[in-house]
């Protein structure tokens, strides 16, 4: 139950930077997109397989930086003064990370499943 509301949490914390969230969505709207555009392309094919990887990646970063900016704030220092185990903290971290990729891979399925 704590994972779930630090994971709703955090998911609100990031939907509060447009910059992060369009970022997060144009990595596969731009993958979906040259997919379509070129369909017969080999580069495009090897981007639209490379996509989950990018997008991993891309998501494992802004996690990261996100616990940094926690930790400097002293926000991290605060979770951890309160009732809850270190590993529940670890474990919303890492549910809002599995959760944006998925997000990422739903909005490049559809788009190629629209097309394809």
């Amino acid at each position: 139950m704590l994972v779930t509301t630090l994971l709703l949490y955090d998911m609100k914390r990031i939907r509060r930077h447009t910059g992060l969230c369009l970022v997060f969505l144009a990595v596969p709207l731009v993958t979906a997109l040259a997919r379509i555009a070129l369909p017969g392309s080999r580069i495009t094919l090897a981007f639209a397989w490379s996509c989950p990887v990018a997008c991993a990646a891309l998501v494992i970063g802004a996690m990261y930086a996100r616990s940094m900016i926690d930790r400097l704030s002293g926000f991290e220092a605060a979770l951890l003064v309160s009732p809850m185990t270190r590993g529940t903290l670890i474990a919303s971290r890492v549910a809002t990370g599995a959760t944006i990729l998925l997000a990422q891979m739903a909005v490049l399925l559809t788009i190629l499943a629209i097309r394809f």
